[in-house]
């Protein structure tokens, strides 16, 4: 006995369930098709906008029985966001011709006090979410612009600091061969016209020119890597030039 009742209550409760949602379905469907022709009759041209017919769309959704306690403003959202430009300058110019007509004495004169009352209160509803939705639907064009805006300049500075970077390298590399060219073809003729001095002479000579020549070669290098922004300890450079001053030190000894 006692199973028989548990099972008609669960029965009506499964039933009442699936009712309250074929009811909610439908109450969300007709709100959505009522926040849509409401939209629409606002989309008219401001020349051939008749405010009379946005107000009668209002109050059809007011008396409508089978719709939700509140608008669905998500659904204006959406519908503003797909509008060009120009379509968006048409509803505003046509929402505050609404909101204007609402304000005069004649407004629903004939009309039940609340019903007049409601449908007022839904007009400055929709005018403030109309503003706030064009709103951000403008703040987010101008971010994103603004942000094209941003990558065009840091993409142009990249390249700029590429090339820039790019001819300071070639150019490294073209005076080091320059001065490889030089230096040899340098060295090549002072050691030819020094055949036959003396080989203190000569020795003293060739120390100097390898100095200078490894001299330059550091230099070169420590620019290129200053510009890679790489630090260095200069090769031992130092040493490098002080052993061949202590050659140089010892071939002048020698030859006197």
């Amino acid at each position: 006995m006692s199973n028989d009742i548990l099972g008609k209550l669960y029965k009506n409760s499964d039933g009442l369930r699936v009712n309250n949602s074929i009811g909610d379905s439908l109450r969300v469907e007709k709100t959505r098709k009522a926040m849509k022709s409401i939209c629409e009759s606002l989309s008219i041209t401001s020349k051939e906008y008749q405010p009379e017919n946005t107000v009668d769309v209002i109050v059809n959704y007011i008396r409508e029985t089978e719709k939700l306690d509140r608008m669905l403003y998500s659904e204006i959202s959406y519908y503003i966001f797909g509008l060009s430009e120009g379509d968006r300058g048409v509803i505003v110019a046509n929402m505050a011709n609404l909101l204007d007509y609402s304000l005069k004495d004649e407004f629903l004169k004939n009309m039940d006090s609340s019903v007049k009352s409601d449908c007022e209160k839904v007009i400055v509803k929709l005018y403030d979410h109309f503003e706030l939705a064009i709103h951000q639907v403008e703040n987010a064009k101008e971010i994103f612009e603004k942000s094209i805006e941003e990558t065009k300049v840091d993409f142009s500075r990249e390249i700029k600091k590429v090339e820039r970077d790019y001819i300071t390298i070639l150019g490294i590399f073209t005076s080091i061969v320059l001065v490889f060219v030089g230096e040899f073809s340098f060295s090549s003729s002072v050691l030819t016209v020094m055949s036959d001095v003396n080989i203190y002479r000569l020795l003293l000579i060739i120390d100097i020119l390898a100095m200078i020549v490894i001299n330059i070669i550091a230099l070169l290098v420590n620019m290129l890597l200053k510009i890679n922004g790489i630090e260095s300890e200069k090769f031992g450079i130092r040493w490098l030039n002080i052993f061949f001053g202590v050659v140089a030190i010892f071939v002048i000894i020698g030859w006197f």
